[in-house]
């Protein structure tokens, strides 16, 4: 777990990772997000209708593709779900700059951020209801996150919002 000791500074130093279901007509669908650690702001997510690592690849290169060129490394901390555990994604990381850092063996206390962020867009945002079907559970994600990166200030942020936070930095 290296984002326990971690001293972060600014955005885009350290991210957190994890994957939630939302209730899509009489099955599941998968939400992967990951959250800049230092500003609280959502900066990948993909939705999915199976528990892939596609899924969460996705989610990655939305992150990547975010970040500003010629940023030291990064940490990477998720639980350890097979989608993050996985050679492909851990390898991306590391082709990115990243090393992974993962909590203990079912301890959600070492990734209490993302799965505080999964929390928030399901009962602040309504997430936890049930969806007729995949696209309209992805236009709700989509809206979600973005008022929640938007419109919700942060006490631990002074009160700002998570854009405002990651974009002064």
């Amino acid at each position: 777990n290296l984002l326990a000791g971690a001293q972060l500074s600014g955005p885009h130093q350290a991210y957190v990772s994890d994957i939630t279901y939302i209730r899509t007509g009489r099955s599941f669908s998968y939400l992967t997000l990951i959250t800049d650690a230092y500003s609280r702001y959502i900066v990948g997510y993909a939705v999915s209708r199976r528990l892939t690592t596609v899924a969460s690849l996705q989610a990655l290169e939305q992150v990547l593709a975010h970040r500003p060129t010629g940023r030291r490394p990064f940490i990477h901390h998720s639980d350890r779900g097979v989608q993050f555990t996985d050679g492909r994604y851990r390898a991306r990381v590391r082709e990115a700059g990243g090393v992974s850092s993962m909590g203990a063996k079912g301890d959600c206390y070492d990734n209490a951020l993302a799965e505080r962020m999964n929390g928030i867009l399901k009962l602040e945002y309504g997430l936890d209801g049930r969806f007729r079907d995949l696209a309209q559970v992805r236009q709700a994600v989509r809206e979600s996150v973005w008022l929640y990166n938007h419109d919700r200030p942060h006490l631990a942020l002074g009160f700002c919002t998570p854009a405002e936070v990651h974009s002064l930095c």
